[in-house]
C-alpha cells in the first residue's frame, strides 16, 4: 500500500504484550473498557491524563494494593520517563485492539465505535487520522517490542498518508466522511493492518475474583524473582532494540554508500564518455561489442569500457553501428571496424578473412583521408572524410557502394564466400571513393545507411539515395528507371529493384539533417520547420511511401535532429525559454509552429517547487 508502513518489519515475540498490561487485557472486556472511555471524556477534554486522573477513570484508587500497579501503567504509557501525563486515547486503543472485543472484524467495529465521538457513525479524516495514531502508539507502549518498528509512523505526516489512502481507497474527498463499513473494508483489504490484529488472540478472561487474585501477586511479588525476571527481559529487549538500531543504520550506511558508488561510477563514465571513451553493452553474439576476449554467447549487462581505444590512448568522436559490426571514427580522423560481417565489410586486406573480428581494427588504405563519421549497413560501410568526399566497401548486390553495377565494372568487384548464409557476394573490399560529379560536384556534408541502401546529403541541402528500393526507401517514386535483380534467378518473387549509383532525390525544401532506420528515411529541412519521410512504415500500420512525405506533427515541433530504428524514431525538439518576473528560474516550453502564445497557468507552490525550494 505504499508509505512507510510496507516498511515495518517485525518478528511475532515483537507484538507478545507487557505482562503487565496482559493482566489488565485478561481481566477487562467490552463493557469495561466502553466504561473507561466515557469516563475519559468526562475527565479530560483533551484525553490527556495525569496520575491521578488516571486512578480516577479506572477506579481503582479505593485499594492500595492497587496503586503500584497503576503505576506501571502510568509510567508504561508515558511518552518519556519525564512526563507527567499520558495520552488516555492511545490507552483505550491498545485495549480495544489486544483485549477481548470480538473477532476480526467485531474488534475493528468496536474500534471505530470508540472514536466516533458523536455517534454518527461516520468519522472524519481528522478524527480517522487520531484513532491511526493513537492505535500505533497504543501498541507501541504495551507491546514488547513493536516500538522500534512502529517509531517509524509516528510523524503525523505519515498518519495523514495512511489516512489518504484509507479516503482514496473508498473513493471519497478530504472533506467526506467514512462510514463504519467503509472503514472495515479498507482495514481487511490492508494486509499489514490485519497481520497485527490477528496477532491478539487474548487469553481466556479471568473473572473478578482471579483477577484481584492475581493484581495482589503481582504486588507483592514485585521485589522478588519474577521482579528481577522482567528486569532481565527489560535489558534485554533494550539490547535487542540497540542491535537493531545499529542494524538499521549499517544498513542505511550501506545503502548511502552503495548510492554514492553509483553516483561516481556514473559521473566517472559521464567524464570518460566526454573525452572520447567509448562503452559498450548488450549481446555480443557477433563480436559486436568490440571486446577481444569477451566470450560471444555471453551479454555485457553494464557499460564497459573499450580496452583496444583505452590502451591506444586515441579518442573517438563518432561511432556507427550496423546489424553485425560496428565502426568507430577517432579525433585524428582515423576509422575502425569490427564485428561479424563479410571480410570486404571491415576495408582490411587479409588471407583468409575473419568471420569475427572481436578487437577494432584501423581500415586500410585511409590512411593519409581524414574521417569525419562513418555509416553502416547490413553487409557494407560508408565513410565521410572531412573535406566531402564518400568512400564505401562491403558487399554491393543491390547497388548499395555505388560504384556501378557489379555484373558490368568487374574490375572493381570481386566475389567472396559468407559463410553466415552460405553464398557469394560482390564485393569492394577496400574504401573507394565516389566520384564527385556523382553528387553534382558539391561538397557531402552527411552520410547514413539503411540495410542495403545508402543516402547522402550535399552541401546545397540536396539527398541522394543509391541501393535497393524495393520498400520506397529511395525516395525515388514508382519510376520505369529502377534496375531489377533477383535474389535467386529460379525462385519466383525474389525480384528487387536498385539504383547503381547515386540518383537525386527532390525534396521541396533544403535538407540539414537525415536519419535512416531499417528501410526508412528521416530528412530534417535546414529551417528545422519540416520534417520529411519515406519508405517502409514496418509497424506504423502504414503502406510503404515512395517519395519524400511532409511529416505534419514533427514538423510542428521545430525537431533539431532525428534518430531512427527500424520500428522506432527519437527527436530532439527545439526549447523556448521564458524567465517570469520575480523569480531567477528559466522554463523551457516546446516550440510548436502554428500555434498562439499561451501565458503558463502555474501557482505559486508549483513556482516554488520549480525553483528549487520543495521537490
Amino acid at each position: 500500500m505504499g508509505g512507510k508502513l510496507s516498511q515495518v518489519y517485525y518478528r511475532e515475540k515483537d507484538t507478545a504484550l507487557v505482562r503487565d498490561f496482559e493482566l489488565l487485557v485478561q481481566s477487562w472486556g467490552k463493557a469495561e473498557i466502553l466504561h473507561v472511555s466515557t469516563q475519559l471524556r468526562q475527565v479530560s477534554f483533551n484525553f490527556c491524563l495525569t496520575l491521578a486522573n488516571f486512578e480516577e477513570i479506572l477506579e481503582l484508587q479505593h485499594n492500595s494494593l492497587f496503586r503500584p500497579m497503576i503505576q506501571r501503567w502510568f509510567n508504561l504509557l508515558k511518552n518519556t520517563a519525564t512526563s507527567s501525563v499520558i495520552n488516555g486515547l492511545e490507552f483505550i486503543a491498545a485495549l480495544a485492539v489486544t483485549g477481548h472485543t470480538g473477532k476480526l472484524i467485531e474488534r475493528i467495529s468496536f474500534i471505530f465505535d470508540l472514536f466516533d465521538f458523536d455517534n454518527t457513525g461516520c468519522l472524519t479524516k481528522d478524527e480517522l487520522m487520531i484513532l491511526l495514531k493513537s492505535t500505533l502508539r497504543g501498541l507501541s507502549k504495551a507491546t514488547v517490542g513493536l516500538g522500534f518498528q512502529l517509531a517509524k509512523l509516528c510523524p503525523m505526516a505519515q498518519i495523514e498518508y495512511l489516512a489518504a489512502v484509507c479516503f482514496r481507497h473508498c473513493g471519497l474527498d478530504a472533506t467526506d466522511d467514512l462510514r463504519k463499513d467503509a472503514f472495515i473494508q479498507w482495514v481487511v483489504a490492508t494486509p499489514k493492518l490485519t497481520s497485527i490484529l490477528k496477532c491478539y488472540v487474548p487469553k481466556d478472561r479471568l473473572s473478578p475474583d482471579e483477577a484481584a487474585a492475581a493484581i495482589q501477586r503481582v504486588a507483592r511479588g514485585m521485589l522478588g524473582r519474577n521482579f528481577v525476571d522482567e528486569l532481565r527481559l527489560h535489558k534485554r529487549l533494550l539490547q535487542d532494540q540497540e542491535l537493531d538500531i545499529a542494524a538499521s543504520k549499517i544498513q542505511e550506511a550501506m545503502i548511502h554508500r552503495k548510492k554514492r558508488q553509483e553516483t561516481v561510477r556514473r559521473s566517472k563514465l559521464e567524464r570518460n564518455a566526454a573525452h572520447g571513451a567509448v562503452y559498450t553493452f548488450g549481446a555480443n553474439a557477433h563480436g559486436l561489442l568490440g571486446h577481444e576476449f569477451q566470450d560471444l554467447d555471453k551479454p555485457i549487462k553494464e557499460p564497459k569500457r573499450s580496452v583496444y581505444f583505452q590502451n591506444s590512448d586515441q579518442r573517438v568522436v563518432g561511432i556507427a553501428v550496423g546489424i553485425v559490426h560496428a565502426g568507430a571514427v577517432t579525433a585524428a580522423g582515423v576509422a575502425y571496424t569490427w564485428g561479424g560481417c563479410l571480410p570486404g565489410a571491415f576495408g582490411t586486406v587479409e588471407k583468409g578473412g575473419e568471420l569475427v573480428r572481436q578487437c577494432p581494427k584501423r581500415v586500410d588504405d585511409l590512411t593519409d583521408v581524414p574521417i569525419s563519421s562513418m555509416a553502416l549497413g547490413a553487409r557494407h560501410t560508408m565513410a565521410l572524410s572531412s573535406d566531402g568526399h564518400v568512400y564505401s566497401w562491403g558487399s554491393g548486390e543491390f547497388g548499395q557502394l555505388g560504384h556501378g553495377d557489379f555484373t558490368m565494372a568487374t574490375d572493381i568487384f570481386q566475389r567472396q564466400f559468407d559463410q553466415h548464409t552460405s553464398r557469394s557476394y560482390p564485393v569492394v573490399d577496400l574504401p573507394l571513393r565516389l566520384d564527385k560529379s556523382l553528387f553534382g560536384d558539391v561538397k557531402i556534408r552527411e552520410i547514413a545507411c539503411g540495410y542495403y541502401f545508402s543516402v547522402a546529403v550535399a552541401d546545397d541541402g540536396c539527398v541522394f539515395t543509391w541501393g535497393e528500393g524495393s520498400d520506397g526507401q529511395l525516395g525515388l517514386g514508382l519510376t520505369d528507371d529502377f534496375c531489377v535483380g533477383f535474389l535467386d534467378d529460379y525462385l519466383l518473387h525474389s525480384s528487387f529493384t536498385y539504383m547503381h549509383t547515386p540518383q537525386y532525390v527532390h525534396v521541396e525544401e533544403p535538407i540539414g539533417h537525415i536519419a535512416v532506420g531499417g528501410n526508412h528515411v528521416f530528412a530534417v529541412s535546414r529551417n528545422h520547420r519540416s520534417v520529411y519521410e519515406w519508405g517502409a512504415s514496418f509497424r506504423r500500420d502504414g503502406d510503404a511511401v515512395y517519395t519524400p512525405t511532409r511529416n505534419v506533427p514533427l514538423s510542428n515541433l521545430y525537431v533539431k535532429r532525428i534518430a531512427a530504428g527500424k520500428d522506432y524514431a527519437l527527436a530532439i525538439t527545439g526549447c523556448v525559454y521564458l524567465k517570469l518576473s520575480g523569480l531567477e528560474t528559466m522554463y523551457g516550453v516546446t516550440a510548436k509552429f502554428g500555434c498562439q502564445p499561451a501565458f503558463p497557468k502555474t501557482n505559486k507552490r508549483t513556482l516554488s517547487r520549480k525553483n528549487g525550494r520543495k521537490r
